[in-house]
């Protein structure tokens, strides 16, 4: 029988942020299936070879019928820069491809250094390599700038590395989301077993042990598909370790070399046994696991305090971490204390940060302007302690992996008869870049009007655009991002302009009105929960629309507020959770959406959403999502942990026979002074991936 010792009885902060939600939804999965590799090209620039033959003449005439323009000769090879100044990419490219006196025609695509890399969303990931780039801080709902350094080096760090050994980093967590796109192919296999053949090959006493091992319930599920949110913290933290590079998708793990070994002893209810953490650590040893990430802990007493408590119960932990001979990374906690003056006043240490074992290293969190987190300015605090805590890593709005399931989304389709619906609980104006508005909306219209054809404009929908951002009453002015995304698509479309009434939405288009179009585009923008933008009467003609077979996008992160149970019933959207602090879409395998990955954080309105929708299509056959959350910012002393860990794993790579405690003492000495840590952390800094692989 497992002890009943409780190592940990909180449920981690971004579990926690998922644990309220009631749905119970199915158990199934949705496997990855092969990378999405998207080009990146410099917008509206082609590069044009004419064959030889080809005068300058028919080379002008050709020109200027596409609606080009010459921008330059490419050196002595006879291809030519040139810009589109009217017409979309793929319409030129189709009709340059098609004349005879053309001999190719290309994108003009982008290129990067080996050692930076080229995944959408690495841009936002400031710990790894800080610019000084706004980040999201959901807590005070503005874009925070950072102090440019404040990082870990991670680009100087690959850049330096010629080759690297493969070493295994168990996640001693929660389970981890295994299909994950940005983490599926970083997961360990074990090569000793034959999946699903109910033996255990291997002979080490787990039975199809493939990806590790769940302890807290004794088999080797390593994610709960019936319940996703569970295991979010520890997909999250693989995710900064190990999320795959240069993949042209999400984020950039710090270490390429890595592969994670799925160790989860904390359960679903997000508790963590004595028992199972010891029998994880023992099974880390037997698979050879170099670095173990333990992004948790407790408060206990101490030895002088207890000492028969110490002897029996946490002693047996160190004992397993020290014979694990792995590194063990742990987190210092997120309360403010002095864990150096702990001991003294209260009798009681932070476990297992604090044992006092060489291949233990303590961590605690910095935000990116190099400030340890206080409950002031993060709503948690970091400890602290120049005796007990290490160093210091990012740790404050930290992107990453998470998992919510596919079955849930940040949008819904629905087709009942000829009507054809979307529901998104985001705005346009909340994606980052011209190009990415332009390609959602793009893909969207294809499924509300499938006979519409993108590339050559043929049978556009007309389309009523119903401005519903109650800008006149002080909210943004969101409607221009639609209309500019239209005018590129080459949409037809006019706006209606909801009227404002004492501060509050009027009502919205008759019946009549929206009949006369193909499609109806409804905008609510930001206009915020106490100013439910659609009205009695807004509801009553939307409902007589789609029933007469009209075809609706409803856009906005409120869009539905006080609504919920009409776009359940008529939109087939169940809300499933407002207030997401989720800043990413990605479009899964299959849907309207594949391929398409953006950046929500609302930075080129200048402030980012409040928080997004996350919704559930109602019934499988005639709705579906397609619109996933798979990123998000995190925070606390758990998420700083990985940086480290990951860091660890380079080095690793580069030196693989290293001892534990060696790689620990490293760590320290390459770790870069911050004026705010010193006497407050035993190295005075924050770890630095590219000094720790060349000092």
């Amino acid at each position: 029988m497992k002890k009943s010792f409780r190592l940990m009885a909180l449920v981690l902060a971004f579990t926690l942020l998922f644990a309220t939600c009631a749905y119970s939804a199915p158990t199934f999965s949705f496997p990855w299936q092969g990378k999405n590799f998207n080009t990146d090209y410099e917008p509206d620039q082609v590069i044009v070879k004419f064959k030889d033959g080809c005068t300058n003449q028919e080379k002008e005439a050709k020109m200027e019928n596409l609606g080009l323009s010459k921008l330059k000769n490419i050196g002595d090879t006879g291809a030519e820069l040139l810009e589109i100044t009217e017409g979309k990419m793929n319409k030129v490219l189709s009709q340059l491809r098609a004349c005879n006196d053309v001999e190719y025609a290309v994108p003009n695509y982008r290129f990067r250094p080996a050692g930076t890399a080229n995944d959408p969303l690495f841009s936002r990931q400031w710990a790894l390599t800080n610019n000084g780039q706004g980040i999201v801080d959901f807590l005070t709902g503005s874009l925070v700038p950072g102090t440019a350094d404040i990082d870990i080096n991670a680009p100087d760090a690959w850049n330096s590395v010629t080759s690297s050994e493969e070493v295994l980093v168990g996640v001693l967590d929660t389970g981890i989301d295994i299909n994950h796109p940005d983490l599926w192919g970083k997961i360990w296999v074990n090569p000793g077993e034959i999946p699903g053949d109910g033996i255990d090959n291997d002979g080490n006493g787990y039975v199809d042990d493939i990806y590790g091992w769940n302890f807290a319930d004794d088999n080797n599920e390593v994610f709960n598909y019936a319940n996703p949110f569970a295991d979010g913290h520890g997909t999250a933290v693989a995710g900064v370790i190990a999320a795959s590079t240069n993949n042209n998708f999400g984020i950039a793990g710090i270490a390429p070399n890595a592969k994670i070994v799925c160790l989860k002893f904390i359960s679903d209810e997000g508790v963590g046994l004595l028992s199972d953490a010891i029998e994880a650590l023992d099974y880390a040893r037997q698979q050879g696991i170099q670095v173990i990430n333990a992004s948790w802990g407790d408060y206990f007493p101490t030895r002088a305090e207890d000492p028969q408590f110490y002897k029996t119960e946490l002693k047996p932990l160190a004992k397993a971490i020290l014979d694990s001979k792995a590194l063990f990374v742990a987190a210092a906690g997120n309360d403010g204390q002095d864990l150096d003056a702990l001991p003294k006043t209260v009798g009681y240490q932070y476990f297992p940060a604090a044992f006092d074992c060489p291949n233990v290293i303590s961590v605690t969190a910095v935000d990116n302007r190099g400030l340890l987190c206080s409950f002031e300015n993060h709503g948690w605090a970091s400890n602290t302690g120049a005796k007990t805590v290490d160093l210091a890593a990012p740790g404050s709005n930290v992107l990453s992996t998470i998992t919510l399931g596919d079955y849930f989304g940040a949008a819904v389709e629905a087709q009942q008869g000829s009507s054809r619906t979307a529901t998104w609980g985001f705005g346009l104006q909340d994606i980052a870049g011209f190009e990415k508005r332009t390609s959602l909306v793009s893909l969207e219209l294809q499924f509300l009007w499938p006979q519409w054809n993108p590339v050559t404009g043929e049978n556009a929908p007309s389309v009523l655009l119903v401005d519903n951002d109650n800008s006149e009453a002080s909210y943004p002015d969101c409607n221009k991002y639609w209309t500019e995304v239209f005018n590129e698509l080459g949409i037809e479309y006019q706006a209606y302009l909801v009227p404002t009434v004492d501060g509050l939405s009027g009502d919205g288009p008759t019946v009549d009105k929206m009949q006369n179009y193909d499609l109806v585009v409804w905008q609510t923008g930001r206009s915020g929960e106490e100013n439910p933008p659609l009205t009695a009467t807004d509801i009553s003609n939307l409902t007589a629309y789609i029933e007469q077979g009209g075809n609706l996008l409803l856009s906005g992160e409120n869009a539905i507020s006080g609504n919920e149970g009409w776009a359940a019933e008529v939109l087939q959207a169940l809300i499933v959770m407002e207030g997401l602090p989720c800043y990413d879409l990605t479009g899964l395998p299959g849907s309207t959406y594949e391929g398409f990955q953006c950046i929500l954080d609302g930075s080129d309105l200048g402030a980012p959403p409040v928080f997004h929708d996350l919704f559930y299509p109602v019934n499988p056959e005639t709705s579906r999502s397609g619109l996933a959350f798979k990123f998000a910012y995190i925070s606390g002393t758990s998420i700083a942990v990985p940086h480290v860990a990951g860091t660890a794993a380079l080095l690793y790579g580069k030196n693989p026979h290293k001892a534990p405690a060696a790689v620990r003492q490293h760590l320290l000495k390459s770790a870069r002074p911050l004026p705010e840590l010193k006497g407050k952390v035993r190295s005075g800094g924050i770890v630095d991936a590219y000094a720790a692989l060349n000092r």
